[in-house]
């Protein structure tokens, strides 16, 4: 037992950095409170994230905060080297949206999945933080892409029953199941990450629901101010203002100090969305 002479409070700048410090079930933080001979007292996800250290001498407690501000330290550095993205000459880049809760189930447990996919597609992949918008940042040849983004719609179909497909996804698929596909390999090669018979039960239903009769939804077109290319897609953020098109956000979303031109506040979150004429801009 300690008798708890010393008390300290260190601040960690998010839960996130308070998760990945405590570790897997109390891994990381009771190796710390081992090491330095000190009893730390974590916060939970709902609370502020800060860690109450005590212990018997000023040493051990310093000890122990210093351990806990390098690992905070280590975590922004991996986050921001993570986020940096280098594409070759012939790359194309491109954002996926899903829904929160098929996060888990394209990314698997302790990232199998996506490092299947990954690897299957030859492709890089840059997975959204816990508390950022559900959007995946995918970079590679263009063929390759569009076999990564059509892989996690197929594995986030399957695990939800969410329609994610464009209707040229559709006719891909469907041509593929009634042996017309001319594109074998690249199909069969997904196919393989996924499970095949949840996947066939579901897009049988939507054969019959006619889905490949959808139109798609009507939009303007938006002249982005960063590439000064015209798409009609773009990214939105919280406070209703137009960042850029859905392909730059990759670029500038790297920036952690990104703000709204609009109205000054920091931007950690995005939609990505159909451009209407009466939309605000950001820029």
């Amino acid at each position: 037992m300690f008798c708890k002479k010393f008390y300290f409070e260190e601040f960690v700048p998010s839960n996130e950095h308070a998760a990945e410090i405590i570790g897997f079930k109390g891994y990381k933080i009771k190796r710390i409170s081992k090491e330095t001979h000190t009893y730390i007292q974590c916060p939970s996800p709902n609370e502020l994230p800060i860690f109450r250290i005590f212990g018997d001498n000023k040493f051990s407690v310093d000890v122990a905060r210093i351990k806990i501000r390098e690992s905070a330290m280590h975590f922004d550095l991996m986050r921001n080297k993570k986020r940096k993205i280098d594409l070759q000459p012939g790359d194309k880049l491109e954002t996926a949206y899903f829904r929160k809760y098929d996060i888990p189930c394209i990314i698997g447990r302790k990232g199998k999945q996506i490092k299947k996919i990954m690897t299957a597609t030859n492709v890089i992949v840059i997975s959204p933080d816990t508390n950022k918008e559900p959007i995946f940042i995918v970079s590679g040849k263009e063929r390759n892409v569009e076999a990564c983004v059509l892989a996690m719609k197929i594995i986030a179909f399957s695990a939800s029953g969410i329609n994610y497909f464009s209707r040229n996804e559709l006719f891909l698929i469907h041509d593929f199941f009634n042996n017309n596909m001319t594109e074998f390999n690249f199909m069969s090669c997904i196919l393989n990450i996924v499970n095949v018979k949840s996947f066939m039960q579901r897009f049988s239903c939507l054969n019959q629901k006619r889905i490949f009769q959808k139109i798609p939804e009507k939009s303007s077109i938006y002249k982005c101010w960063n590439c000064k290319n015209e798409s009609n897609k773009i990214a939105r953020t919280l406070c209703h203002h137009i960042i850029s098109c859905d392909s730059c956000i990759a670029h500038l979303y790297a920036d952690i100090y990104l703000k709204c031109k609009m109205c000054g506040k920091k931007i950690e979150n995005f939609l990505i969305e159909y451009y209407h004429e009466y939309s605000i801009t950001s820029y």
